[in-house]
């Protein structure tokens, strides 16, 4: 599969939709490139499935509350589940990113069994552990590399059985990445803001489209104004409002490039006061028209 450039989070809760995951295969993946997405960007977003990937080309930055981490050509990383990030890459880099995610159950089979309880929950819930990075200059990272690119060869060939095989490389993964974070996690206090975050992400998916206060966005987490423009500050390095506008932006995005709409009612639905207001804005944060933009997609 590629990534089509459609923002594949669902608009309600901000959790990623895995469009071709199902119960009976909890296994996906997609071969994306940022330059895809509006501004290079794909936005902030959590997943209750593990994402575990490798940059094929280019330069890579995972995004967390507290941090950032740069991956380069050859590297990898493992995503635990739940964990609120963002993806970029800057223009000028080509950047593609071979990108794998799998409910636990897929490893670890039903809740209360011994593999889920003993290797898959331990990894889950280890305090600090959200992101690894895996580089082929560290030998003890080389399996689990080839693991995630073996693994993403399978499901891309698709060979007879490669259902079974999959799922052994997978668990070959998870073995070795256990191994590898077990006892090297310091503890690490829940932040109650991660929560609040989410709350406020979900509150502005569900009425972006509306006149918007802080007091509204704030009132979601029971925050007072004040504090809510501390959550946002901490957690994603950015005002409520600026998160407001860059969310409406993609979600017209969409609209654009998956709908006939015309642009005046795609400014209207997605929250924009008139459509001389969203094309400046538009233009600023992609670098080109509405008109343009649609043209472009279905040009793609």
């Amino acid at each position: 599969m590629r990534c089509d450039g459609s923002i594949r989070v669902d608009p309600s809760t901000r959790h990623e939709t895995l469009n071709v995951m199902t119960q009976e295969f909890p296994y996906q993946a997609d071969l994306c490139d940022l330059h895809d997405f509006p501004g290079n960007q794909f936005p902030w977003h959590w997943h209750r499935a593990v994402e575990i990937f490798y940059i094929r080309s280019g330069r890579l930055v995972y995004h967390l509350p507290h941090g950032e981490v740069c991956f380069e050509a050859g590297q990898g990383g493992f995503l635990n589940s739940n964990v609120l990030h963002m993806t970029t890459c800057r223009e000028s880099d080509a950047c593609e990113q071979e990108e794998q995610q799998f409910l636990p159950e897929f490893i670890g089979g039903f809740e209360t069994s011994r593999i889920m309880e003993k290797y898959v929950q331990p990894v889950l819930h280890a305090p600090g552990l959200t992101l690894v990075k895996f580089d082929p200059a560290h030998a003890a990272h080389t399996p689990m590399l080839d693991a995630i690119c073996r693994a993403y060869r399978l499901y891309e060939q698709q060979p007879d059985g490669f259902e079974l095989e999959l799922q052994q490389t997978l668990l070959s993964f998870w073995q070795g990445l256990y191994q590898l974070t077990r006892g090297q996690c310091p503890p690490e206090r829940a932040n109650p803001d991660d929560q609040r975050i989410k709350q406020m992400l979900r509150y502005i998916a569900a009425h972006y489209a509306e006149h918007l206060r802080l007091e509204d966005i704030a009132a979601a987490a029971y925050l007072s104004p004040r504090a809510c423009g501390r959550c946002f500050q901490s957690q994603l390095g950015t005002t409520p409002f600026a998160y407001l506008l860059d969310y409406r932006v993609q979600r017209a995005c969409e609209q654009l490039a998956m709908t006939d709409l015309p642009v005046g009612e795609v400014a209207l639905q997605c929250g924009f006061s008139s459509s001389s207001y969203f094309g400046r804005v538009f233009f600023e944060k992609t670098g080109k028209t509405p008109n343009a933009y649609r043209q472009e997609k279905k040009q793609r």
